[in-house]
């Protein structure tokens, strides 16, 4: 039971709550502890508390916050979702807490995700870090530990290095990792996406390599676009077994061989790979 107001706020997290709000800026941008100490009395600005006092949300996109995230705030035991989308944060993400479901920090200055951050989170549904300036690789434990995870958005960063191949082992439908903006990309096969549940995927702009792999698995796929990577090989016939498939976009790799006939009422986009129509 989640409750907005009305509600003495747990000790702890009172406290934790007033280095959390110094170090976003939020007791400035927002007034959080202006009015009162107490972040579940109705005067703390997107956050909710549940029954027993405990920090369940924290919503504060859009409201000119300029600090950092600090590690204080894994001590929120209870927290579920926190969103900080389209502000100025900086520094390094930390570990956040180990009952989130809901992670949402596009639109920041981060400069990496803490290895730890992904440790103690094994119930995550949903990871969002859009443009958010995050340097470096995707752990390679992330699959393996995130069996929940449905939505991955990590767009328009600069992550590099290889896909976890325990991404396969994932409830995963949603992966979004395009265009990465350094100089080295996300990198290697992408075989580990032949799993079972993925209905969009986009890892345009990247610099992967080696074959389309069998997605046919994937039955309630609706969205490919793999386009501006390094692909080699034919374009699996297997594709057309997709049948909610509606976008597939493999412009500008290197494929080859004869194109599959998709239905009409697909858009599909081969342009950039002159070898498509030859033998491989």
């Amino acid at each position: 039971m989640f409750v907005a107001t009305s509600t003495k706020a747990n000790a702890g997290d009172m406290a934790t709550m007033r280095v959390v709000a110094q170090s976003l800026g939020a007791d400035r941008a927002l007034g959080w502890g202006r009015a009162s100490p107490d972040p579940c009395d109705g005067s703390w600005l997107g956050i909710t508390c549940d029954a027993s006092g405990y920090m369940v949300y924290i919503i504060a996109n859009n409201s000119g916050l300029t600090g950092h995230l600090p590690l204080e705030t894994h001590n929120l035991s209870m927290l579920a979702a926190i969103y900080l989308n389209g502000n100025s944060l900086s520094g390094d993400v930390p570990p956040l807490g180990p009952n989130l479901m809901e992670i949402s920090l596009s639109y920041n200055r981060f400069t990496s995700i803490s290895p730890e951050f992904f440790k103690e989170m094994e119930i995550v549904f949903s990871l969002l870090a859009v443009n958010a300036n995050i340097i470096g690789p995707i752990p390679e434990f992330v699959g393996d530990h995130f069996k929940y995870l449905g939505t991955l958005k990590l767009q328009g960063n600069m992550l590099f290095g290889k896909i976890p191949t325990s991404f396969a082992s994932t409830r995963i439908h949603s992966v979004q990792l395009q265009y990465q903006r350094g100089l080295d990309k996300l990198s290697g096969p992408i075989s580990m996406f032949n799993a079972t549940n993925i209905v969009y995927l986009d890892l345009h702009g990247n610099q992967f390599i080696g074959p389309i792999p069998n997605l046919a698995s994937n039955i309630e796929m609706e969205y490919i676009d793999l386009s501006k990577n390094a692909l080699t090989g034919d374009v699996p016939q297997s594709l057309m077994q997709l049948h909610h498939l509606r976008v597939l976009n493999l412009s500008d790799n290197s494929l080859c061989g004869q194109m599959p006939k998709f239905i009409k009422n697909m858009t599909v986009k081969i342009d950039g790979n002159p070898k498509i129509g030859h033998p491989c």
